[in-house]
């Protein structure tokens, strides 16, 4: 390491360290007698920040773009005190469980086996925001903005994800998402795989054209059909639970079920959908399903190392610059201490010789 460069550590360091500073504190650190210059960066010099998300995208493509990458969906809420942020409402908040004083930001990961960073971000503006013509105004909120809710902001993400042929063979969210039917379709119509968390009480086609609720599905599972196993690493160690996916009318969609090992009464459920011609098992769902807490992982890290959620901003424009800033180091530090890439595997090879990949056998059970 040459003495001009600085390790991932020194840069975490640095990052932790000006946490909570304010402008005028950063400025100073940055050598300049006010904060002019900086509170200029975001609100008054001319750049476009969707110029920049594009290169920030195509960025961590170039350093993590996988076929057989997840588009993870969530939101967060960003905590204010203040009425004058764009966006910021009396609303639920995640990170509490509780109706705060907050913006909600919509994101969407891109998780692969070697890094995750996030890759996209809309944010919700609330109903009472979109009719308030002087409230826009003061915020410089586009005349073309219009109140979209959580799961259409999304769609809309992963649909532009689609168009922009960005690598990835999965999308996955929480219950929020999985009750959207237009995300789903989104997802199918494009050709890309999905694992929703869906409620108990989600109503499955079962080839014999019955309609049940996930939770009357889960009663009819064979004990012999659970299978415990791992959704992979988390801070503590690999995840156990208990496992099981029933069949459904459509050859292509099946209902992903997880039981609590200390608690059997505690279910969880996924409507999955792959594209034809892809194998599927239930351990590849589990894998997919396990993709989801990484976008926990990028929220946590965005506001504890980049930043996220510390701004004094109150245009619209300004909040999406300094978020996509934020992203960019978030980035850099993702893609720093990214996995290397594996080397290539002889059965992905194409031509004379190459041996022909193994089909999938497994079937889920039929209720």
């Amino acid at each position: 390491m040459s003495p001009g460069e600085k390790s991932l550590g020194e840069l975490v360091r640095e990052l932790r360290e000006r946490q909570g500073l304010t402008q005028a504190q950063l400025a100073e650190q940055a050598g300049h007698a006010t904060p002019r210059r900086l509170q200029a960066l975001l609100a008054e010099h001319a750049w476009d920040w969707t110029a920049a998300l594009g290169a920030l995208q195509r960025f961590i493509l170039a350093h993590l773009g996988d076929p057989g990458a997840v588009l993870v969906l969530d939101e967060t809420a960003e905590l204010k005190k203040g009425q004058m942020t764009v966006g910021v409402a009396r609303q639920h908040a995640g990170i509490t469980g509780q109706i705060e004083n907050c913006q909600t930001v919509v994101n969407c990961a891109y998780v692969t086996g070697r890094a995750h960073a996030l890759f996209d971000f809309r944010l919700c503006l609330p109903k009472a925001w979109c009719a308030d013509r002087g409230r826009r105004q003061r915020a410089q909120v586009p005349a073309d903005v219009a109140f979209q809710t959580k799961t259409e902001l999304a769609t809309g993400m992963v649909t532009g994800a689609v168009n922009a042929a960005v690598p990835f063979g999965w999308a996955i969210g929480d219950e929020v998402y999985g009750r959207s039917s237009k995300l789903r379709q989104a997802c199918e119509d494009a050709g890309k795989g999905y694992v929703f968390a869906v409620p108990v009480n989600f109503k499955v086609a079962l080839a014999s054209g019955r309609k049940i609720p996930a939770g009357v599905l889960a009663r009819l599972i064979p004990a012999t059909a659970w299978e415990t196993r791992s959704c992979g690493r988390g801070c503590k160690g690999h995840r156990y639970y208990d496992w099981a996916w029933a069949a459904t009318a459509s050859p292509r969609h099946w209902v992903l079920i997880r039981r609590s090992i200390a608690d059997p009464s505690d279910l969880a459920f996924f409507y999955c959908h792959a594209p034809a011609g892809r194998p599927v098992s239930l351990s590849v769902l589990i894998a997919v399903t396990g993709k989801r807490w990484p976008v926990e992982e990028c929220h946590q890290q965005a506001k504890g190392q980049a930043g996220f959620d510390q701004h004094q901003v109150r245009l619209w424009h300004s909040f999406h610059r300094h978020t996509v800033l934020s992203m960019c180091a978030l980035a850099i530090l993702a893609i720093a201490a990214a996995r290397p890439q594996p080397p290539a595997i002889a059965c992905r090879l194409v031509g004379p010789g190459a041996p022909t990949p193994p089909r999938c056998a497994c079937r889920p059970p039929a209720p």
